[in-house]
């Protein structure tokens, strides 16, 4: 992360560069007709209303991730880690075998 932005202005930089790659792969031909305006229109949102989207979500403390994603808590994530890791390590005690 650069030195000279505030960390809420490098999550809205990266955010806003997020936003800008899903509507590449995409295209702004399907997008625009997903949202149901022209594609004048969302160049004119693109250009003028992403990095204000992009900071509102930074400030509400979300991020984005497709609909097909898993996301779970992050406690819930280390806790499934710790038990993988004490189960390898039992399996490689059990091989005779020291971390």
């Amino acid at each position: 992360m650069s030195a000279s932005l505030p960390k809420s202005d490098e999550t809205t930089r990266k955010l806003e560069a997020q936003l800008l790659r899903s509507l590449a792969e995409v295209g702004q031909v399907e997008v625009s007709a997903r949202m149901g305006v022209s594609e004048s229109t969302l160049s004119r949102m693109k250009g003028e209303d992403l990095q204000r989207i992009a900071s509102l979500v930074s400030a509400l403390g979300l991020k984005l991730v497709r609909t097909d994603a898993l996301t779970v808590d992050r406690a819930d994530f280390i806790a499934v880690k710790r038990m993988a890791r004490n189960w390898l390590d039992a399996d490689l005690a059990s091989l005779g075998e020291e971390l």
